[in-house]
């Protein structure tokens, strides 16, 4: 990583905390997870991570998709008040996830933001 990545990475992890709060991860994941948030809360990266920022991008819907697959295979928890299908919840969650993702939206964006004849200001 050279010198102006660094910096780079700095600077948008200063604004991705400021925008979501303070992220706590492994450091091997610190470096997508802050890309893929500045990409659906459209925060600028700054020249030197847009290679990384388009790399992460394109690999991420095959990542989605491979871990909906994986949520298939959770097994059915069995718990004192009943049955709990986890994968499902999980599988529903990351499908709600990769729409918003592929659309580069957020939860915090109104939905009707996903027409792109509607302007946000107008919401």
């Amino acid at each position: 990583t050279s010198a102006s990545q660094q910096k780079a990475m700095l600077n948008l992890h200063k604004k991705i905390e400021s925008s979501v709060g303070k992220v706590v991860l492994d450091p091997k994941l610190l470096k997508p997870h802050h890309l893929i948030a500045a990409y659906m809360h459209g925060i600028e990266i700054g020249e030197a991570l847009i290679n990384d920022g388009l790399y992460v991008l394109q690999k991420a819907p095959a990542i989605i998709y491979g871990m909906i697959q994986f949520s298939f295979n959770v097994p059915k928890l069995k718990i004192k008040t009943g049955v709990k299908n986890f994968g499902l919840r999980m599988a529903m969650n990351l499908i709600h996830f990769n729409q918003l993702f592929l659309q580069g939206l957020w939860e915090d964006k109104h939905p009707f933001e996903q027409l792109g004849s509607i302007p946000s200001e107008t919401l």
